[in-house]
Formats: structure tokens, sequence, C-alpha cells
């Protein structure tokens, strides 16, 4: 019986493959709600470009989408320390409640 072998590389590879598990998040939001979201993601320092693109913070990445009344966000990349359940209620928070209040840091 031939014995297993697995490097420190093979263990960096099947972490790697673990971390990034992505997570769709989508919303109802209104064109209105997404510019006020907008304007307060700015004073946390993310910046929405326009209706679909990418952010970036605190080593978390996500794409996003706005079309037909929903926002659509996507997480690509995270620390592997940061669960990703955590990166998901702190969006559901945000976005559930509405940007009338103070967004929580992501």
């Amino acid at each position: 019986m031939a014995a297993l072998s697995i490097t420190c590389g093979d263990l960096q590879n099947i972490a790697a493959a673990l971390v990034y598990t992505r997570a769709m998040l989508s919303f109802p939001m209104t064109d209105d709600q997404f510019a006020a979201a907008s304007r307060s993601l700015r004073s946390s320092g993310i910046e929405l470009t326009g209706p679909s693109g990418t952010i970036v913070k605190d080593g978390i990445t996500a794409k996003y989408q706005h079309a037909d009344g929903r926002l659509t966000v996507e997480i690509i990349d995270r620390p592997f320390f940061i669960p990703l359940s955590l990166i998901e209620g702190k969006l559901r928070t945000y976005f559930e409640r509405g940007p009338d209040g103070v967004p929580p840091s992501l």
C-alpha cells in the first residue's frame, strides 16, 4: 500500500479553494434608495462607481449590480479568517434596514 504524501503547497491550495466561497445576496432597491446607499457607503470609504462594479474594503472584494429594482452583491474574495456569514450579516443588516441610518463598518 502506497503512503499518502501531502505537501505544504497542497494544503495551501486546499485552503485557498475553501476560503473563496462565493455568496450571492439580493435586495429589493429603488433607484433613489441605491443613490442614497451609494452616498452613505461613500462616507464609509466604499465607492459604488455606477449601477455595477467591484468594491474592495478591508481585504473583502465583492461585485455588485443594481438593475430592475434589485441590488445583487456577490462576495468574491475575503481573508480566510473572516467568516463569510459575518460579511453577509453586515451587508444584510445595512441593506435591509435601508440607507436612513449610519451603515455598520465592514
